[in-house]
């Protein structure tokens, strides 16, 4: 689902049609495009298009294809000629082709229908093709301004990149833009087109543009576009942050709102799509991401080691091949590692099987009981962060008499570092498991059931209004602490104690006797 409204990209846009202002005064253009995949690239060159249309261009775009390691051979190319022989009258093709119509015919036979019958052998070489396809461009421009786009040059083969190379070398005095666009996030370090974005990166001619991700107003818009009306602040919020801001996700999720589903789960199509670039990384790398995706959005490197148990050079083998992939990133402490979409995370961790993730979670949950320190302090400094992942990993691994200290711990961490709504979640969770756990001897002291005693005295003149309990600042139930023929006290605990007798046993209280909510639970 594409957005009807084109949301922003101004300044790109407007450095881009510059471009092809003095393209139509006569001077070449060469534009490069990157961005991650889903980011935008062709929707921005969809909309330059429009504009180049509009103010009297030629436009021929192709398009590189995937065909193993090396793309199909001139696919852009050939792409570019065949829209140029559907769009152009016969004469007027006729005219443009000139002497190239032969060469190009063993391109794409419909240039040249009467000279497909003859044998290949007196094929042209490479440097006279690139002659004739700058012969061409050249016939073009001098009837109409020329917008020549070649699309996902990450898929190019050799032939296409030194024809792009060569065009941008030679093109002079023509009124021609050539725009390229690439993924950015599939260029490892032996790609290679490397070595030649790095070369247009020194020419001045080449204007190389880089797009960004949405931020969250851009989000905003987006989605209002798609939905027909102004999102909540809360859905901005939640599609903001496992979109990363990645236009092709933030579609996907609207679409998913637009059909009644909720934008906090994965679409199969989008998991799909997202793991289909994990399915091409070695084994290695593919068990390591799965590790790191237990662990949650980012996890820190030693921590990761850890529970990987590999050796180091197969550890960071993985690694290097998960951040060149750009499936992970650095984080800016450069000690932990991060996923570049929460999404891709997410995929990750549903594809796992449920006995493989509940193993990591207690590997993680037995890692962090024996050295807290692989958390990183660089995360969390007050300390609270490895309860609530100790937490959080014994809850998912079902090691329900570890999870319920654990949370205990966590919600006091929280209480002490001022987050009361994480300490009531923690608490409910241990609510939770509490009648699930067989024994309750692994939970903190606090927790269990204890018995007040003190003297009785005679009554106070105070008003009885004001009567308290000692344990709690609740008033008794009838106002006034009661006294029994025997000089024992309730207490809104549920225990009553003798009038300071030393060595008298303690009773719990009938049931009809209500506790305070802040008194601790009994069994």
């Amino acid at each position: 689902m594409q957005s009807p409204v084109f949301v922003g990209r101004r300044e790109e846009i407007a450095s881009l049609t510059a471009l092809l202002e003095r393209a139509a005064d006569g001077e070449p253009g060469f534009a490069i495009v990157a961005g991650e995949a889903g980011v935008g690239k062709t929707r921005l060159v969809t909309e330059l298009a429009g504009q180049a249309a509009d103010s009297g261009f030629t436009i021929l775009a192709g398009h590189c294809v995937e065909l193993g390691a090396e793309g199909l051979p001139l696919a852009p190319l050939i792409d570019a000629l065949r829209t140029l022989a559907r769009t152009t009258a016969r004469t007027e093709l006729a005219d443009v082709l000139g002497p190239a119509r032969r060469g190009l015919g063993r391109l794409l036979p419909e240039l040249d229908p009467g000279g497909a019958a003859e044998p290949a052998a007196d094929g042209v070489q490479v440097s006279q093709l690139l002659e004739l396809v700058l012969g061409l461009l050249g016939r073009l421009s001098a009837r109409r301004p020329l917008l020549l786009v070649l699309e996902d040059l990450h898929w190019s083969d050799q032939s296409t990149r030194e024809l792009v190379a060569f065009l941008i070398r030679s093109l002079r005095g023509v009124r021609v833009v050539l725009l390229a666009t690439y993924r950015s996030d599939e260029l490892n370090r032996r790609h290679p087109l490397r070595p030649l974005i790095a070369s247009w990166d020194r020419l001045r001619t080449v204007q190389h543009v880089e797009l960004r991700r949405f931020e969250p107003g851009e989000v905003a818009a987006q989605l209002g576009a798609i939905l027909g009306t102004e999102p909540a602040a809360g859905l901005v919020d939640l599609v903001f942050d496992r979109s990363g801001g990645n236009a092709y996700l933030v579609e996907e999720l609207a679409g998913l709102v637009r059909g009644g589903g909720d934008p906090a789960d994965l679409p199969p199509s989008l998991a799909d799509v997202l793991l289909s670039r994990v399915d091409a990384l070695s084994p290695q790398a593919q068990r390591l991401l799965r590790t790191a995706a237990v662990a949650g959005r980012s996890v820190p490197d030693k921590l990761l080691a850890e529970v990987a148990g590999v050796a180091d050079a197969e550890f960071y083998a993985g690694l290097r091949e998960a951040v060149e992939s750009h499936l992970l990133v650095v984080d800016h402490t450069g000690r932990s590692y991060a996923f570049r979409h929460a999404l891709t995370r997410d995929a990750v961790y549903e594809d796992m099987l449920p006995g493989e993730r509940g193993g990591l979670h207690a590997a993680y949950g037995e890692a962090l009981t024996r050295d807290p320190d692989l958390a990183g302090t660089e995360v969390d400094s007050a300390g609270a962060a490895v309860p609530a992942a100790l937490a959080h990993h014994w809850y998912a691994a079902l090691d329900l008499p570890r999870a319920l200290p654990a949370s205990i711990a966590a919600a006091r961490h929280a209480l002490i570092t001022f987050a009361p709504a994480e300490a009531q979640r923690h608490l409910e969770r241990a609510l939770e498991i509490w009648p699930r756990v067989p024994t309750r001897r692994s939970a903190p002291a606090w927790t269990r059931p204890r018995w007040r005693a003190w003297p009785a005295r005679p009554p106070t003149r105070r008003a009885p209004s004001t009567a308290r309990c000692p344990c709690s600042t609740r008033p008794w139930p009838d106002s006034r602490p009661r006294a029994t023929p025997s000089g024992v006290r309730w207490c809104s605990t549920g225990a009553r104690a003798p009038c300071g007798t030393p060595g008298a046993s303690l009773r719990r209280s009938p049931p009809w006797r209500r506790r305070s909510p802040s008194c601790p639970p009994t069994r």
